[in-house]
């Protein structure tokens, strides 16, 4: 499920529908979800229309990457995600989540910069931004500290995409790249891996 019609052009792709977004939601409670084998929600606005949709938590199960209602607090929340990351022993960035720029300057204070600024919800490489010392932050766009912000602290090293996909609890791909090229900006999709 995918919200763009650039999947049409891909030769990996042999048969897609497009749904229409503006009646999305209707349209999905109507399926029969069971006669699909496979269904991947291909990007966070997607994931986040299910979500946040009157659908019933069967249908949501079906369509979103979890197996449990617990795993819906993560869908689409960067500042969620890290959380259960860190609870779970998974090494992640030391984080702190911040509100205002205050904050955040103070949490890019106690974790050391260089930091990564991420809006919770966000996608496409829009709403991150890096600061490598405190006057960076005046580099960011007002409106970015509206809502709480994940602040990390940055990884020095090589930029990475690690992407799985599971299918009933196991694990059926894995791919290990190192990124090439982006879209339009440093955090954006790639294009070349």
């Amino acid at each position: 499920i995918f919200n763009r019609n650039i999947l049409k052009k891909s030769k990996f792709v042999k048969n897609l529908e497009i749904l229409d977004f503006s009646n999305f939601i209707e349209n999905l409670s109507n399926r029969d979800l069971d006669k699909y084998d496979f269904i991947i929600p291909c990007d966070d606005e997607t994931l986040e229309l299910i979500l946040n949709s009157n659908l019933s938590i069967e249908k949501k199960l079906k369509l979103l990457p979890v197996t449990c209602v617990e795993g819906f607090e993560h869908i689409f929340s960067k500042i969620a995600f890290s959380k259960i990351l860190s609870q779970a022993g998974i090494s992640t960035p030391k984080f702190l989540v911040a509100n205002g720029v205050d904050e955040a300057k103070k949490a890019a204070e106690i974790l050391g910069y260089p930091v990564m600024i991420k809006i919770n919800s966000s996608n496409g490489g829009r709403g991150v931004a890096e600061c490598g010392e405190v006057g960076d932050f005046n580099n960011v766009g007002a409106d970015f500290f509206n809502k709480p912000i994940l602040v990390q602290k940055k990884i020095i090293g090589s930029e990475l995409d690690l992407s799985a996909i599971y299918r009933d609890e196991k694990l059926i791909f894995f791919s290990y790249s190192k990124i090439q090229k982006v879209i339009a900006n440093k955090f954006g999709p790639s294009v070349l891996r």
